[in-house]
């Protein structure tokens, strides 16, 4: 594990609803930190349009902590963690820090933790296993900061084990080729994906254009339609779209 104190504030940590969450926590007892896109796009230098937190309580009491506060709480999702809450008509999630198990190609049972480690584990890629403090500090589990400075788009264990476990790591592993100009694929990923693009079938429609409309939101989305080609995706993805 490396904390690496940023040189200067990000301007979204000035942000006065990322402020407000991070002094809840303060003044609740519990820790809250920003995770994954927020802090990949800002050192990418993309442009951040959401903003993800992770804590370090159960969801049931951080429920209850929000609900006193008079916050509007959407709980949909409250098994899996995640609490979506509104302020002034913007959504930001929060999701309790948590272990995946028993995944089934799309869906996982869950258990709670406080250790930040175990929830790092569960999560896709290096460079969204990324975890930001007020004091404007990343921790980075799996040397994900190196990857982006390096344009490597690692996963974290065996990509066999992380999409098998989830079947949209297919596609997402293809949109984020789209955030870098060269990205620098493993030649043993190539193979597995090409081998394994029927996994993509599994995943619902909504799912898929949620992800292509992502991936087309981004500078370089050439490299993943190169890839969609390459692991033979590119037609599923089209008879998909037009049906």
């Amino acid at each position: 594990m490396k904390i690496i104190n940023l040189k200067s504030k990000p301007n979204f940590l000035k942000n006065k609803h990322v402020k407000f969450i991070y002094d809840f926590g303060s003044k609740k007892g519990f820790n809250i930190w920003i995770v994954g896109g927020a802090i990949r796009d800002y050192l990418i230098g993309k442009c951040i349009s959401d903003i993800d937190f992770v804590y370090d309580i159960e969801p049931i009491k951080m429920n209850k902590l929000l609900e006193i506060e008079n916050i509007h709480v959407e709980k949909q999702f409250i098994h899996y963690g995640v609490l979506i809450i509104r302020l002034d008509n913007k959504k930001y999630s929060l999701t309790s820090l948590r272990e995946d198990y028993a995944n089934d190609g799309r869906h996982a049972k869950v258990k709670f933790t406080e250790l930040l480690a175990v929830d790092a584990k569960r999560r896709d890629l290096t460079i969204n296993s990324l975890y930001l403090n007020q004091n404007s500090e990343i921790i980075d589990f799996y040397s994900g900061i190196e990857d982006i400075e390096n344009c490597k788009l690692k996963f974290i264990g065996k990509i066999q084990e992380r999409c098998f476990e989830d079947h949209l790591r297919i596609l997402r592993y293809c949109r984020f080729c789209s955030i870098f100009k060269n990205p620098i694929i493993p030649e043993h990923y190539i193979n597995f994906l090409k081998n394994n693009s029927s996994l993509v079938k599994n995943i619902t429609l909504v799912k898929v254009l949620s992800e292509l409309r992502k991936t087309f939101d981004n500078r370089f989305f050439q490299n993943s339609v190169s890839l969609f080609k390459i692991i033979n995706l590119e037609e599923y993805l089209l008879n998909e779209i037009i049906n």
